[in-house]
């Protein structure tokens, strides 16, 4: 088993490029799995943990599961009615891991598994990309983007059994403790030879774990594992482990998803879309083409485009608001979702002073007819009039200085209201662009 051993740090080795030069090495380029010891903080691991927790907080107050949301209980899949008791028991304020599981689930042995919690914690989504940024900054970002998954309890085998994940979905392992884990891997060669080409759907995982690959890891260490393992987690002491996935996809896949952009960005959210289609006589008839196209918004000209020249617009539109978020596929929830604030409360921003939210940046691009600017701000596309000040607004606030707010829209309130310049700002606060102090 590969390694890097080094004594707990004070502050996470992750932040400095030498770290991961060193995990590039040890991994092979990201084709070999390997365990990074003692690499998170004892603050950094408490501060992811006590978000994950957070994370549960929000779930069991929007009481979903729709985000991949996932709770075994003695290994089954519960239902209903105990969802409901765990949503009516969230974790409580400054309850820890140990306390939380103790009072819900007792003597019972449980597992959870959270997909793409960047967006329901800002905190976790800033921490992890500030441990990742020299990773990013050496690699790039994945097409696809990062996400995060949890997984939480004392569950024993992992409730999906031996399985191996999506093509080119590498997955980069933080364990936040207090328990560790121990992973099994096998390549395709060993595992189809020991056990066929079938799903290992009976659980019946002992017969074939004196053919895996070990893993161990305590709180605080990393665990890397690229995408062509199979592979069996097993966590008998509760811990949780949050797991960065870069997700660089097969050229279709990313494909799909720009096309899929045109519908997501440009099409009515209205009841029409509920409208039913009545059957068609004529092959060559352009009513169906018609009734299709008034469901979509006419912005910027883009229908007027050529395929090639639409396509390059929603490829960079992509791009652009996949790095304003720093990589994160979804966004994180903006402050007026959560009520936190209201846009037309921008007053609120008056003579502040403000800051770009790190590591994040703003990106921007002119319309098609020059008439509007499209700024891209923590992965939320936000359309205005055309200032050139404005570019000069998004240029400084890049800078990550301090500014007060006043001095930042001056030359734009000279021909501009004040308000104005305010609001904008208060859209790039309210989607956690930017920061205030209060």
């Amino acid at each position: 088993m590969e390694h890097i051993d080094v004594k707990t740090p004070e502050i996470s080795q992750m932040v400095s490029y030498d770290w991961w030069e060193k995990f590039l090495s040890v991994t092979n380029n990201r084709t070999q799995t390997a365990v990074i010891k003692n690499a998170i903080s004892i603050d950094d691991t408490n501060l992811l943990s006590g978000e994950i927790l957070h994370v549960i907080q929000e779930l069991c107050r929007l009481r979903t599961n729709k985000y991949g949301y996932r709770v075994y209980v003695d290994d089954k899949l519960v239902k209903d009615d105990y969802l409901n008791y765990i949503f009516d028991n969230p974790p409580l304020p400054l309850e820890d891991v140990d306390q939380y599981a103790d009072r819900v689930f007792k003597d019972q042995n449980f597992g959870m598994i959270i997909n793409g919690c960047e967006k329901f914690s800002d905190p976790l989504s800033k921490k992890l990309i500030e441990l990742i940024s020299p990773l990013l900054e050496i690699v790039g970002i994945p097409m696809v983007g990062l996400s995060v998954h949890t997984f939480v309890g004392n569950y024993g085998y992992t409730p999906l059994g031996i399985h191996k994940d999506n093509p080119g979905e590498n997955v980069i392992h933080f364990h936040l403790g207090p328990g560790g884990k121990t992973m099994y891997n096998w390549s395709d060669e060993v595992y189809e030879q020991i056990n066929g080409k079938k799903k290992n759907e009976d659980k019946d995982f002992e017969s074939l774990l004196p053919y895996a690959e070990l893993y161990n890891f305590e709180k605080g260490d990393v665990y890397f594992m690229p995408w062509n393992k199979f592979h069996l987690g097993k966590t008998d002491g509760l811990s949780i482990g949050a797991t960065v996935w870069f997700n660089n996809p097969p050229k279709k896949k990313l494909f799909d998803k720009i096309i899929s952009s045109l519908s997501q960005q440009y099409m009515v959210n209205d009841d029409s879309l509920k409208d039913i289609m009545t059957p068609v006589k004529d092959p060559y008839g352009q009513e169906t083409l018609d009734e299709l196209r008034d469901l979509l918004v006419v912005d910027e000209n883009i229908l007027n485009l050529s395929f090639n020249d639409a396509f390059k617009v929603l490829h960079d539109d992509y791009k652009l608001a996949l790095f304003s978020n720093s990589g994160w596929k979804t966004r994180t929830t903006s402050l007026s979702d959560e009520k936190l604030f209201d846009v037309d409360n921008y007053i609120l921003l008056k003579d502040r002073i403000i800051k770009l939210t790190q590591p994040f940046k703003i990106y921007s691009r002119r319309s098609i007819d020059g008439e509007e600017i499209i700024i891209f701000a923590r992965g939320s596309k936000l359309k205005m009039r055309y200032h050139p000040e404005i570019e000069n607004i998004i240029y400084e606030l890049n800078k990550g200085e301090e500014v007060n707010s006043a001095k930042l829209i001056e030359k734009l309130s000279v021909e501009w209201p004040e308000d104005a310049g305010l609001y904008i700002l208060g859209l790039l606060y309210d989607k956690r662009a930017i920061e205030f102090n209060a």
